[in-house]
Protein backbone atom coordinates (compact mmCIF):
# COMPACT_ATOMS: atom_id res chain seq x y z
CA UNK A 1 0.00 0.00 0.00
CA UNK A 2 1.37 3.40 -0.92
CA UNK A 3 2.10 6.19 1.56
CA UNK A 4 -0.51 8.28 -0.22
CA UNK A 5 -3.17 5.63 0.32
CA UNK A 6 -2.27 5.24 3.99
CA UNK A 7 -2.49 9.02 4.46
CA UNK A 8 -5.88 9.10 2.74
CA UNK A 9 -7.17 6.43 5.13
CA UNK A 10 -5.72 8.33 8.11
CA UNK A 11 -7.38 11.54 6.90
CA UNK A 12 -10.74 9.78 6.57
CA UNK A 13 -10.43 8.31 10.07
CA UNK A 14 -9.46 11.69 11.52
CA UNK A 15 -12.42 13.41 9.88
CA UNK A 16 -14.81 10.66 10.99
CA UNK A 17 -13.59 11.05 14.57
CA UNK A 18 -13.99 14.82 14.31
CA UNK A 19 -17.57 14.39 13.08
CA UNK A 20 -18.37 12.07 15.99
CA UNK A 21 -16.91 14.60 18.43
CA UNK A 22 -18.99 17.39 16.91
CA UNK A 23 -22.11 15.26 17.39
CA UNK A 24 -21.45 15.52 21.12
CA UNK A 25 -20.71 19.29 20.95
CA UNK A 26 -16.96 18.64 21.25
CA UNK A 27 -15.27 21.19 19.02
CA UNK A 28 -11.73 20.28 20.13
CA UNK A 29 -10.77 18.42 16.94
CA UNK A 30 -9.47 20.52 14.07
CA UNK A 31 -9.90 19.59 10.41
CA UNK A 32 -7.14 17.38 8.99
CA UNK A 33 -5.70 20.33 7.06
CA UNK A 34 -5.30 22.29 10.30
CA UNK A 35 -4.21 19.44 12.58
CA UNK A 36 -0.83 19.60 14.26
CA UNK A 37 1.92 17.44 12.81
CA UNK A 38 1.87 14.97 15.69
CA UNK A 39 -1.84 14.32 15.13
CA UNK A 40 -1.31 13.40 11.50
CA UNK A 41 1.72 11.29 12.33
CA UNK A 42 -0.24 9.46 15.03
CA UNK A 43 -3.15 8.78 12.67
CA UNK A 44 -0.82 7.43 9.98
CA UNK A 45 0.95 5.19 12.52
CA UNK A 46 -2.43 3.90 13.69
CA UNK A 47 -3.45 3.03 10.14
CA UNK A 48 -0.14 1.27 9.46
CA UNK A 49 -0.54 -0.70 12.69
CA UNK A 50 -4.11 -1.69 11.82
CA UNK A 51 -3.08 -2.80 8.35
CA UNK A 52 -0.23 -4.97 9.58
CA UNK A 53 -1.84 -6.48 12.69
CA UNK A 54 -3.91 -9.59 12.28
CA UNK A 55 -6.49 -10.58 14.87
CA UNK A 56 -5.74 -13.81 16.69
Amino acid sequence: MTDRTVEAIARACHEANRAICETYADQSQTPWSEAEGWQGDSAVKGVRFALTTRPT
